[in-house]
């Protein structure tokens, strides 16, 4: 996934809503109804896999100094909200699966409504506003 990437929810395209483990998703058009944009996405470095405790602060802290970069709307001051994908052991084992993605929601506001004004915080995915 890269930045801009619109993307429906992970936990309901395909997988049911008690996935665990995501390896792919599919990117929509942003004319297309969908729940999330990617506005970041890094690799964390080589070795063995680091634990949830490591991975998960890590994730949200680079996710939260990113909103800001990418929205232009710093996260305190947006009705956005912030959810992240992350690497799991299983997944870093089997997978070699070092990404972590930051996607950007409107927790009021799931689907894309393409008839609204783009905006600041709307980039690509024309779905969310401030």
């Amino acid at each position: 996934m890269k930045e801009g990437d619109c993307l429906n929810d992970p936990r309901t395209e395909e997988l049911g809503p008690d996935a665990a483990e995501v390896y792919s998703l599919p990117a929509v058009p942003y004319s297309q109804a969908h729940t999330y944009e990617v506005f970041e996405s890094y690799t964390l470095k080589d070795g063995g896999f680091p634990g949830d405790a490591s991975v998960e602060p890590t994730a949200e802290s680079v996710c939260d100094d990113e909103f800001e970069v990418y929205i232009g709307t710093a996260y305190d001051d947006s009705q956005l909200d912030i959810y992240y994908l992350m690497p799991t052991k299983v997944s870093w084992n089997k997978g070699r699966d070092r990404e972590v993605t930051c996607l950007a929601f409107d927790p009021d506001q799931m689907t894309s409504e393409r008839s609204r004004a783009p905006s600041a915080e709307n980039r690509r995915c024309g779905t969310m506003t401030a």
